[in-house]
């Protein structure tokens, strides 16, 4: 500010100067020093006496000469700053004329000038961030202020990615979004986080990456979080207040350049040209200083002003001693008339209290230009008895900002009528759009091609707008024009009906191209249509194509324009491209059309073959099935009659027929057989093994010529059973019909059926057979069971018998009883391998009575069987967890009896013996494993192992008569399993079989 002047006379000037905060000094004409103040000799390290009437230059060795002398001798003050080096401090010095020499005023404005530096630090990174075209950039700007203002030693820039931070760019792991991280924290945290190297160390780990000081900033755009911004500092640091919120600034023009980068690239150019303009308006204002007046109320006088006035008004600040005083300054109003001093804000406002605001005033300058000065005027309360004390008004030149602005205006007038010009051209593609959707529409539901193509000329004349337009179809030869529209001379459309030649080049070559043709300049051009057309100025040609190939041309003459524009040559291959795709739906819709009728006719096809497959069960004579095949064609084809022939020596003999053959000669001769070769309707299919078509009838085929004229139409299909031969069937009809694709497929299906069921015939008279002979051979088994039963027993029984009296009888004589005694025994086990023979026997005719069986259950029950078994040896059980099956529950048990019998007998030369019980599910079978480790077997014999009396070890070594295993087999396949097993010498034996599951 600058004190009003003069001095009031009740102040001692030199108490007031050593008052002052700030240095000060006066100087002579000679340069003597005549006032000092305290604070301008401590700057020396002086007191003001050890100055006064010392030449200036001889105690300021560094003072400005220059601006000091230029004072002196113009006599106008002037003011500047100086860089003092050794204080490290910027002063603002203001010198002016003082009695016959200088007085030189010092305000230390390092603060400012540091305020001034950072903004204009963050001033220039914003304009670079405004102009940055990737993160990279962005990133780059904003890491380099931030080490140049603040000494930042780097940093990272992180992402939101859904729930984690990602780093922007390196090589950093992601961080979730409720990670214990001070990056992390920051998103909760709008004003930032900034730690210490004390408070670092709880939230980073420990090691040669750990700063010094940490800051942390969420980057915000349009209300969304984007991302953090971290700096990392290199010295043990607290961040003031003005470094924070500079740091703040930064990472919001951070925010705003990324947030700018992901917007699309087409918005992004729009609004960077925006943002660009609108940045430039707000550096002009934010970078336009104010001019300040301040005035004493009520009287009006100006007590100070800022040195501002001068930049706005062009003239130095001069106070006023009252409101009349204002009329110094030159002002307009909008009619011309000269500003009264008590119409200028400031005097309202100290007159009346009135609160102006935004006020602008056209003002003449001080350099007698003339520019505009925005004006706002306020009373300031006096914190005394409340009331106003002062005065304000600041004045801000907006001159520039008003040319800005009607430049703006003329920018958007000038755009304005661009777009009225557009909107009129739109007015005209909106009426080709209309029809061109009308066809789009037609070509929706629409399929016969004469109304497409008629309403496709229609449309693209309309959206030409001039000349004529057709399509044309190719006839032979010949290209004729069948559909057109527009303004076409007599002559051409006569011509165009009549047809052109296929091959001429003009038509020839969109056709083999199957791409557009574009000719303009056509009455010049070498095109042999050229002069026989000479009313067109350009033509064109598109051609239609359906599944790739070109089926119609469309063609457009323009009279008034000889070449052919943008707009015209979109909207021809537009149209073009329309009327293709509308012939090829339409195409489409007539295969569904022939798929429809073949899909009915395979569903006819599929009934009878239902209802020939139960005729299989039915009818067992082969041809019971062939007559049937007869009558389901019969209901399907149109009037005629079917015959089925063999052949017998050298003739056809007709086995079956369906229908009247129409000709009581025909049928004679058909009763008495056909010669085998000369009736190759039924020779050459019985050859070939093909079927034999003839959509006309030749009735020299089978020299039949009298008496098959009613006959029209013939097929001959050969019936295979098992890949040969077995005869042929023929139909004929009696109306003239060529063999759809459909009706050959329901032929050569159906007698492929009969051939089929032919087998199946066959096969199941070759089972029944079979069955017939198993029974047979069950029936002598039983025969063979019941004779062992009775004849067998008998004298076993009667040798034991016998040989105990015997032994009994020589007691005396060990020689003799030892030979009864061995008698004996074998009678017993010769009586014992009879059961099993018979039990075994028994097992395959007996009926089963399944009911649930819980095998664990049946093992446990086993295994307390065999314990008497058991006495004095050592046996370790593993059973696991086992299956509830359905089955027999007496067989099963006998199953499980052998397998754990077999596994504890095998297994006594061991110490300890191990028995292991498990099952698995495989698919659709529950498993059961028998697993010992007993003396084993050779693996050669894992096959033999399960046939009857087959044993792999003596008698001597281990007992038994080797049904056991094979009674297990033949109980599991029974069942509906299998069985089988493995084994290695002296390493045991696992025995396993399978059981159906229920699903």
């Amino acid at each position: 500010m600058i004190p009003d002047s003069p001095v009031s006379p009740q102040l001692d000037p030199a108490a007031l100067l050593d008052g002052l905060p700030d240095p000060f000094f006066a100087v002579d004409g000679g340069w003597r020093f005549t006032l000092v103040n305290r604070r301008a000799a401590a700057l020396l390290g002086v007191t003001p006496a050890d100055l006064l009437g010392r030449v200036l230059w001889d105690c300021f060795s560094g003072a400005p000469e220059t601006e000091y002398r230029r004072v002196m001798q113009t006599r106008q003050g002037c003011q500047f700053d100086l860089h003092d080096p050794a204080l490290g401090l910027w002063l603002e010095v203001r010198a002016f004329p003082h009695a016959d020499g200088i007085a030189v005023h010092f305000r230390d404005v390092t603060d400012r000038r540091l305020l001034d530096e950072r903004r204009e630090a963050l001033l220039l990174a914003t304009q670079a961030l405004a102009g940055a075209g990737s993160v990279a950039e962005a990133a780059g700007v904003v890491f380099g202020t931030a080490g140049r203002v603040l000494g930042a030693s780097g940093g990272t820039l992180w992402q939101l990615n859904g729930e984690r931070l990602e780093p922007w760019e390196g090589e950093e792991a992601p961080l979730p979004v409720g990670a214990a991280s001070p990056v992390a924290r920051a998103l909760h945290e709008p004003e930032g986080v900034f730690l210490r190297e004390r408070d670092l160390l709880d939230a980073w780990p420990a090691g040669p990456d750990l700063p010094r000081a940490f800051a942390a900033l969420p980057l915000g755009t349009g209300g969304e979080t984007i991302g953090v911004l971290a700096l990392r500092f290199g010295t043990d640091r607290v961040l003031g207040e003005w470094e924070r919120d500079f740091l703040r600034s930064l990472a919001a023009g951070l925010a705003h350049a990324l947030g700018r980068t992901r917007m699309a690239a087409a918005n992004a150019r729009a609004l960077a040209a925006l943002d660009r303009e609108r940045a430039r308006l707000h550096a002009i204002l934010d970078q336009m200083p104010a001019a300040i007046w301040i005035a004493e109320v009520p009287g009006g006088r100006i007590v100070a002003g800022n040195r501002a006035v001068e930049g706005v008004l062009r003239i130095p600040y001069r106070p006023s001693r009252n409101v009349e005083e204002y009329a110094e300054y030159v002002g307009f109003h909008p009619d011309g008339r000269r500003y009264e001093g008590h119409e200028w804000p400031l005097a309202r406002t100290v007159l009346t209290g009135e609160r102006v605001g935004g006020e602008e005033i056209e003002m003449e300058r001080g350099d007698g230009t003339r520019g505009f000065v925005r004006y706002a005027s306020a009373l300031i309360e006096d914190g005394g008895d409340g009331g106003p004390a002062l005065a304000v008004v600041t004045g801000v030149d907006v001159t520039e900002l008003r040319e800005l602005s009607a430049r703006l205006e003329e920018r958007v007038e000038a755009r304005t009528r661009e777009l009225r010009a557009r909107m009129g051209e739109l007015a005209a593609e909106t009426a080709a759009l209309q029809a061109f959707a009308s066809f789009t529409e037609l070509a929706g539901h629409e399929t016969d091609p004469a109304v497409l193509t008629q309403a496709a000329a229609g449309v693209l004349h309309r959206a030409l707008g001039e000349g004529s337009t057709g399509y044309y179809e190719r006839g032979g030869e010949l290209w004729r024009q069948t559909a057109w529209d527009g303004d076409m001379e007599e002559g051409t459309l006569l011509a165009a009906q009549a047809g052109f030649p296929a091959d001429m080049p003009l038509l020839a070559g969109p056709a083999a191209s199957r791409g557009p043709l574009f000719v303009e300049d056509w009455r010049a051009s070498d095109h042999v249509l050229a002069p026989l057309a000479p009313e067109y100025g350009a033509v064109a040609i598109y051609p239609v194509t359906v599944q790739g190939e070109t089926v119609g041309l469309l063609a457009a003459g323009l009279r008034e324009k000889t070449r052919w524009g943008e707009r015209d040559r979109a909207v021809f291959r537009a149209v073009g491209r329309a009327l293709s795709l509308a012939a090829e739906r339409a195409h489409l819709t007539r295969v569904l059309h022939l798929q429809k009728e073949a899909l009915e006719a395979r569903g006819s096809v599929l009934e009878a073959f239902a209802e020939l497959g139960r005729d299989l069960s039915l009818h067992r004579d082969p041809l019971d099935l062939v007559r049937r095949a007869q009558e389901i064609l019969r209901g399907i084809l149109p009037e005629g009659y079917l015959v089925y022939a063999e052949p017998e020596g050298d003739r056809w003999r007709f086995r079956v027929q369906v229908g009247d053959l129409g000709s009581p000669a025909l049928r004679a001769a058909v009763e008495a057989g056909l010669p085998f070769e000369e009736t190759r309707n039924l020779s050459t299919p019985w050859h070939t093994r093909q079927p034999l078509y003839q959509d006309r009838y030749d009735v020299n085929t089978d020299g039949l010529e009298d008496l098959t004229t009613h006959v029209t139409t013939t097929a001959s299909l050969p019936v295979l059973v098992n890949g040969e031969p077995r005869g042929v069937l023929a139909v004929a009809l009696f109306e003239s019909r060529p063999w759809q694709d459909t009706d050959r497929m329901i032929l050569e299906t159906v007698v492929r059926s009969l051939g089929l069921a032919l087998e199946r015939a066959e096969a199941a008279r070759a089972l029944a057979g079979k069955q017939a002979q198993l029974e047979a051979a069950n029936r002598d088994l039983e025969a063979f069971a019941s004779s062992a039963s009775h004849d067998l027993r008998a004298p076993v029984r009667h040798i034991a018998s016998f040989a105990g009296l015997l032994r009994r009888a020589v007691a005396g004589d060990p020689r003799a009883a030892r030979y009864a005694q061995i008698i004996e025994e074998s009678a017993r086990r010769m009586a014992a391998l009879i059961d099993s023979l018979l039990a075994f026997a028994r097992l395959g005719s007996a009926e089963l009575h399944k009911s649930e069986v819980a095998l664990a259950e049946v093992v446990e029950a086993v295994r307390q069987e065999l314990f008497p078994e058991l006495s004095g040896r050592r046996v370790e059980w593993r059973v696991g967890e086992l299956p509830v099956v359905r089955g027999d529950p007496t067989l099963l048990r006998q199953v499980l009896q052998n397998l754990l019998g077999n596994a504890v007998k095998y297994s006594r030369t061991r110490e300890v013996a191990v028995v292991e019980v498990w099952a698995e599910r495989a698919g659709a079978e529950h498993v059961l494993h028998v697993r010992d480790n007993g003396v084993g077997f050779d693996p050669g014999h894992a096959g033999q192992v399960f046939e009857v009396f087959r044993r792999l070890h003596s008698p001597q070594e281990f007992e038994g008569d080797g049904v056991g295993l094979a009674s297990v087999q033949r109980i599991v396949t029974r069942h509906g399993g299998r069985v089988w097993a493995e084994g290695e010498p002296g390493r045991g034996a696992t025995f396993s079989f399978s059981l159906p599951a229920e699903p």
